[in-house]
């Protein structure tokens, strides 16, 4: 009976933090975090440049009664700010063996791009009736 109290017990209890380990590596970071019984539909992976939060919620079996267990229920939360902006669209993740992996490659810095006058890579609108055509040419200050 007080084993089941203990297990009940930790149902209660406030939110846990799962246990991570990260490696900065030369595409970005690899973060691991703990995740034993867990499947991937129960979890919720939440990444912006700088945040990334790992949640899921593991509930005691409704059809069983726990005599002992050391094993955390409830919810499960980790979120840590990174070092470094990531491009969110890249990340790469695996759930293996209790171990989440989450590759998080680093956003790159933008690379200057040359302009050349008189050239336009953007495509021009077709000018409506209203629109009077301007040519390059022309002085646009001369009356």
């Amino acid at each position: 009976m007080i084993a089941m109290m203990r297990v009940q017990s930790m149902e209660q209890r406030p939110l846990y933090q799962p246990a991570i380990a990260w490696q900065i590596t030369s595409e970005g970071l690899m973060l691991h975090v703990e995740a034993p019984g867990i499947q991937a539909e129960d979890l919720d992976i939440e990444a912006t440049e700088k945040t990334l939060t790992v949640q899921w919620t593991r509930h005691l079996r409704p059809d069983s009664v726990a005599l002992y267990s050391e094993v955390k229920y409830g919810q499960f939360r980790r979120s840590v700010a990174l070092p470094f902006a990531i491009e969110c669209d890249r990340i790469e993740s695996q759930l293996k063996h209790g171990i989440l992996t989450l590759n998080l490659p680093k956003k790159q810095k933008p690379q200057p791009v040359k302009i050349t006058l008189g050239k336009s890579t953007l495509s021009q609108p077709e000018p409506t009736p209203l629109e009077t055509p301007v040519s390059l040419d022309e002085d646009p200050w001369a009356a």
